[in-house]
């Protein structure tokens, strides 16, 4: 699994296990990241494995954001 979450006081910590996010895996991201989105939640995300980040990859965490900025969520 390329994600995991912690509870952290008020806040979800999501943490990203791998090293780029491409075309190769970006479905598998923005699924999971996508899954998180509940009005009101608070999420941090840990990209400190994150090394590369190509295009595709950057279009599904945008997305991400969009998507959570509509339900309400904090990121």
């Amino acid at each position: 699994m390329l994600i995991s979450t912690e509870a952290f006081r008020a806040a979800t910590i999501v943490r990203l296990h791998s090293d780029v996010i491409n075309s190769s895996n970006h479905v598998e991201v923005r699924k999971g990241l996508m899954s998180l989105l509940l009005p009101g939640s608070r999420i941090l995300v840990d990209m400190e494995s994150l090394v590369a980040l190509d295009a595709t990859g950057l279009g599904a965490l945008l997305r991400w954001i969009r998507a959570a900025e509509h339900a309400g969520a904090q990121i």
